[in-house]
């Protein structure tokens, strides 16, 4: 197996830097990322989990440019490095998130507003992470932004942070959402984002048929889009995934004296504390283990780095790691693929223009 560690001149986080100079907005960090301007209105299709390795499999000769995610390589921490333009070492946000404004509180962020095992409790965090977001930035510059998501993230933390600034449109279904597309061409900028994909990958696997179903739907979708000829299109995403076999529930830590903190992600957990035994716990043949130095440059190296984590904990195979949350009993259930972080197929992620 092969083991890719984001590139920060040529990342999800780039991009957003990349089409701030597509509109004109000069920058340092684009990095290797360049985007041409044809009509100078731009349709970015964000597919969760498009990784090039399921993009491989659709056999569409797409040509693409390669990026790698961030670290951890999830949605909880690639889309605020891509929509506010920080590393993850500078804005700090995870699906459990670490943070010293609220007295060291252990914040979860959940993804939907009700999961379908238990209500997950929804905290104002725009006072904490109140960032310029890429809509802010172009609003600057008198650009109109639309964003086109589902409506069933209407009412999440991360949607009341990350869209700020920009006028926001929900959808039903893919056909809905492309009518949208269309009816709003007076836009500057329009972002769609599909979550789809990651969770059919999640719950059936990378290698479901259904996946590959889906995603030809889309691009037959986005060819009627382009017969419009109204936009410059690209299509990118946070990350890919990879198959997952075990689950590792993280007991032993939450209940050790000398751990101070547990955060951060599935397969990307970070602990603040001191362990002498660290590497027994996670033996090197099964795990990257580390030490606060490294996990400062693998999450960006910029940033406050005192409150990067002890250690930055990575599985080697197909394993993720829980924590239990005082208001669940019971871990998270098991997922077919997973992503967070550092094999090629959640790392490696293409960047396709129309």
């Amino acid at each position: 197996m092969e083991y890719i560690f984001p590139d920060y001149e040529n990342s999800i986080y780039n991009l957003h830097y990349a089409i701030l100079d597509y509109f004109g907005i000069k920058n340092r960090e684009r990095g290797k990322i360049k985007l041409e301007n044809k009509r100078n209105k731009l349709l970015f299709i964000f597919v969760d989990s498009l990784g090039i390795n399921l993009l491989n499999k659709l056999n569409l000769n797409l040509e693409y440019h390669e990026m790698t995610s961030v670290l951890p390589s999830s949605t909880t921490t690639a889309l605020p490095s891509f929509f506010f333009g920080l590393r993850p070492s500078e804005h700090m946000i995870f699906i459990r998130t670490k943070t010293t404004k609220l007295s060291g509180t252990l914040l979860w962020f959940p993804y939907y507003y009700v999961y379908p095992t238990r209500s997950a409790p929804i905290v104002d965090i725009t006072f904490v992470y109140n960032f310029d977001t890429i809509f802010t930035k172009l609003k600057k510059k008198e650009l109109k932004s639309l964003s086109i998501i589902h409506n069933s993230l209407e009412n999440t933390a991360l949607t009341k942070i990350l869209y700020k600034d920009s006028d926001i449109k929900y959808y039903l279904n893919w056909f809905d959402a492309v009518e949208l597309i269309l009816e709003n061409r007076n836009y500057d900028f329009i972002i769609w984002y599909l979550m789809d994909i990651d969770d059919l990958s999640h719950q059936y696997g990378i290698d479901h048929s259904s996946i590959l179903l889906a995603l030809k739907y889309l691009f037959e979708l986005i060819e009627y889009i382009k017969e419009k000829d109204a936009f410059d299109i690209i299509i990118s995403t946070d990350h890919g995934q990879t198959k997952v076999n075990k689950m590792r529930l993280l007991e032993e830590l939450q209940n050790n004296p000398n751990v101070e903190r547990i955060y951060g992600d599935r397969r990307a957990i970070m602990i603040d504390g001191e362990l002498e035994d660290i590497n027994k716990i996670f033996p090197e043949e099964d795990y990257f283990v580390f030490y606060k130095e490294d996990a400062f440059k693998l999450l960006g190296g910029k940033g406050n780095k005192k409150i990067m984590p002890n250690y930055l904990i990575v599985p080697k195979k197909g394993e993720e790691m829980r924590i239990r949350l005082g208001f669940d009993d019971k871990p998270e259930s098991e997922f077919k693929s997973a992503h967070g972080g550092l094999t090629e197929d959640e790392q490696r992620i293409p960047l396709i223009t129309f």
